[in-house]
């Protein structure tokens, strides 16, 4: 497909795009948690090497693992020289200690995973650190998250 011109140019051809589903997993930099029930879907849609991603999740864990928290299984490789990846998320069971601080999903540079920053808004930059297996709960009630997330592909 040529965009914005009536003869075919290099400069406006667009002649990547996809969309579909994957399944992505809840893991830990050390130590998995262990599910006792779980709900995981993402949807993409690619265009070039922008990536959009929406996931739905939820989960009841009977172990939290241990290590940083992970969503692993994006559809393509996160590109690292452009590792700024735009995102939010909303849900409920996820904890953190004080009201100040932000939680903030972005794809990891040449991997397949989103990793969670917190960011505490009364302390940036030495407030910032990665959300953690202590972040988890084992409580009956789970954990629904809600990620949508635009990141460039390699």
């Amino acid at each position: 497909i040529y965009l914005g011109v009536t003869s075919a140019t290099a400069a406006n051809l667009l002649s990547d795009y996809e969309e579909g589903t994957f399944t992505p997993t809840l893991t830990g930099s050390t130590t998995n948690p262990t599910k006792s029930s779980s709900s995981m879907v993402g949807y993409y849609r690619k265009i070039g090497n922008v990536v959009f991603i929406y996931i739905q999740m939820s989960w009841v864990l009977s172990n939290v693992g241990a290590g940083d928290i992970r969503i692993d299984a994006l559809p393509f490789t996160a590109n690292s020289a452009i590792a700024q990846s735009i995102g939010g998320m909303g849900g409920r069971g996820m904890g953190v200690s004080d009201t100040t601080v932000v939680i903030k999903p972005g794809a990891v540079g040449n991997t397949t995973y989103i990793a969670f920053g917190l960011y505490d808004q009364n302390a940036v930059p030495a407030g910032e650190s990665r959300m953690t297996h202590s972040n988890l709960s084992t409580s009956s009630n789970g954990v629904n998250m809600y990620i949508t997330l635009t990141y460039m592909a390699n």
